[in-house]
């Protein structure tokens, strides 16, 4: 579920023609299904509409949707400032890359290493300044 571009900006945004094309594939095969699934998140990861909040860390920049990124307390709290621009210099941008994945999509796909517990502690440091965590 890799969000990585080629460009340093990320969007996670909207489509209801998406939505509404996976509800109608009820009675297709589970395979069929599955892949309009995974579609629809490739569309999710790529598309800017709807996009109303702009978090940037260092050189990356991710354009999401305040619905979806109100779950985590410290991105609300910082949303409110006129702009809707969420700047997070402290963080490590594969990290915050993660949690934001996480936001989405309740997984995320950490970036290879050869210590992989580091990142999930890191992810969860993060997730630590969050009200629902």
């Amino acid at each position: 579920m890799s969000s990585q571009s080629s460009s340093s900006e990320d969007s996670y945004g909207d489509s209801d023609n998406m939505t509404l094309v996976l509800l109608k594939k009820k009675n297709s095969s589970l395979a069929a299904e599955l892949k309009a699934y995974l579609e629809l998140i490739d569309h999710y990861t790529k598309v800017r509409k709807d996009t109303d909040l702009t978090i940037t860390c260092k050189e990356r920049i991710w354009m999401v949707r305040r619905a979806v990124i109100s779950r985590c307390w410290a991105f609300t709290h910082d949303a409110r400032v006129p702009g809707g621009r969420v700047d997070m210099p402290g963080d490590d941008p594969k990290i915050l890359d993660c949690m934001i994945q996480f936001l989405y999509f309740s997984d995320y796909d950490p970036p290879r290493t050869d210590r992989p517990g580091l990142i999930h502690t890191e992810v969860h440091a993060i997730a630590a300044r969050c009200s629902w965590m």
